[in-house]
């Protein structure tokens, strides 16, 4: 069967459910993980080694993030998170070392770390795809130890998983809280979908989208030889019976159905090249095989699953 191109009636809008993210970055006062809030339709505050002012913007954010490289967060930041975690709210904590500088994060965010000295040169999937709108779906270190220590990898000390291959990602309470173990300046700069956005910053948005979208959802990954060629979606997570859409654009983004049973609901998508791909109905177990054909001028694009029933979205794949 070969994927056909027909237009999907989306336009871009401001995105369903934007939030106010704080992000207490330590390094060059630019932090990475804003540019994956903003590809997402958030809002974002920095706080420059600003433990206090952090602190302060946390309490009324909707999401707080610590995108730390090298310098220790602070009494103040630290509180900051533990309250956060503690009301529920969700965070995302990026250290350079958990282990060596264990700051009093540790317990709450319910993680075992073990430093590691040496980045590791390749990041991929675990549990979940962070990781899906990159190149070869893994985020890639070209650079040199910067830091002494370069991140950590992680055992639970209570309920949750771990969310790549090489046990630096750990999400817990309840979907809530991800712990990412790695030094962010070791990767910022990386682009190498070249698609024009910092690969890490990907990352954070997925990540962002994850914890913002209430965690569990549907899930797909593209498996296949390199494009053009056969493929297959694998998906999982979709309401039994119902209608999915399958959708595809050029990059990345925040496109917004603007009407229609899911009016409102926020892709991962942008607009330039958005378009529905087809319809299928999901078989009892909610999980899909779905084959195609991939022709070479939709080699590179994204795809991406809406469940029509629950208005959820996927992850973001490319083909």
């Amino acid at each position: 069967m070969r994927f056909t191109i027909s237009l999907l009636a989306l336009a871009a809008s401001t995105p369903a459910l934007a939030a106010n993210i704080a992000i207490f970055e330590d390094y060059s006062a630019a932090p990475v993980s804003a540019m994956g809030a903003t590809a997402y339709g958030h809002t974002s505050q920095t706080f420059f080694a600003d433990g206090l002012g952090f602190a302060n913007a946390c309490a009324a954010a909707d999401l707080c993030i610590v995108e730390a490289s090298n310098w220790l967060l602070g009494a103040d930041g630290v509180n900051a998170i533990n309250t956060a975690i503690a009301n529920g709210k969700p965070v995302i904590v990026t250290h350079w070392a958990f282990q060596s500088y264990d700051e009093g994060m540790n317990g709450p965010l319910g993680i075992i770390p073990t430093d590691y000295y040496t980045s590791f040169s390749q990041t991929g999937a675990g549990s979940y795809n962070f990781y899906g709108t990159l190149a070869g779906a893994t985020l890639n270190w070209y650079g040199s130890d910067i830091f002494g220590v370069n991140g950590s990898t992680f055992a639970l000390s209570g309920a949750g998983w771990i969310g790549s291959a090489q046990g630096n990602v750990a999400v817990t309470n309840n979907d809530g809280s991800i712990a990412f173990g790695i030094a962010p300046y070791d990767f910022s700069s990386i682009d190498d979908d070249a698609d024009g956005m910092w690969d890490l910053a990907e990352v954070y948005g997925e990540m962002i989208d994850y914890l913002l979208g209430g965690g569990a959802r549907p899930t797909i990954n593209l498996v296949g030889s390199p494009c053009p060629s056969s493929v297959t979606a694998q998906a999982t997570g979709f309401t039994p019976g119902g209608t999915i859409a399958i959708v595809k654009a050029n990059g990345t983004g925040a496109a917004v159905i603007p009407s229609g049973p899911c009016a409102g609901t926020t892709l991962g998508l942008g607009t330039a090249g958005l378009g529905l791909i087809t319809t299928i109905t999901a078989p009892p177990s909610g999980s899909v095989n779905y084959s195609g054909s991939v022709s070479a001028g939709v080699c590179g694009k994204y795809i991406q699953m809406v469940d029509m029933a629950t208005c959820t979205v996927s992850n973001v794949d490319q083909f």
